[in-house]
């Protein structure tokens, strides 16, 4: 797993392994327990899939405050996004 992390750690970024044979390829989305390697306590509940058709689609505006702060987990299948973080 490739790592990065971004604001004092409060945002990690990483790539998971892509294992190959001659189907095609498995990569794991959420392992608990390499992220909890990380450092990572978050115990992810909720799991969403969105797909934009078009260029420039600008989709989510997330902010909450404790009590109701959530962690987020993005994932980008395909082409590139921009993730705008406030470190508050």
């Amino acid at each position: 797993m490739e790592i990065k992390y971004h604001f004092n750690k409060s945002v990690l970024l990483f790539k998971s392994k892509k294992y190959f044979d001659d189907r095609g390829f498995f990569s794991e989305t959420c392992n608990s327990k390499e992220l909890k390697k990380l450092g990572v306590e978050t115990q992810f509940v909720l799991d969403g899939v969105s797909f934009s058709k078009s260029k420039n689609v600008f989709r989510g505006l997330h902010f909450q405050k404790v009590p109701h702060a959530q962690a987020k987990l993005v994932r980008v299948l395909s082409g590139s996004i921009l993730d705008i973080v406030w470190n508050y």
